[in-house]
């Protein structure tokens, strides 16, 4: 499931879901998230020196008639055009996240904890 950083709000993400998975059911039920990204284990050395950024935030339901649900759409089908299919399935559905905290783990000892505007620097 790719993550989308939409080009008019950087700082926000989307992800498509199902809504008949668990996981969105909860989102549903309690919309504070934490999402982990990190960076592949190839086994060459200590997984703990891993890079990995949490993010925490809160997510907001998108329905196809909302106000903004064509851009990050648009943008998700650029980076995934295979997933067009799901689009015409009633139960999956975007959501968009505002991330609140986040912290990156470049490895072992380093710690930051990034703002709105280094969030915006990521690439997507």
């Amino acid at each position: 499931m790719p993550i989308v950083l939409a080009p008019e709000a950087p700082t926000s993400l989307y992800i498509q879901i199902s809504r008949l998975a668990q996981h969105t059911r909860g989102l549903l039920a309690d919309a504070r998230v934490r999402l982990m990204i990190a960076e592949t284990d190839s086994g060459a050395g200590d997984p703990r020196t891993l890079a990995r950024v949490s993010i925490e935030g809160e997510a907001l339901e998108l329905a196809p008639q909302d106000r903004g649900y064509e851009r990050p759409k648009t943008h998700y089908l650029a980076r995934s055009p295979d997933a067009a299919f799901t689009f015409y399935l009633a139960d999956f559905t975007f959501f968009r996240i505002a991330p609140t905290r986040a912290r990156y783990v470049a490895g072992f000892g380093r710690i930051y904890n990034p703002t709105g505007e280094d969030l915006a620097k990521l690439p997507c």
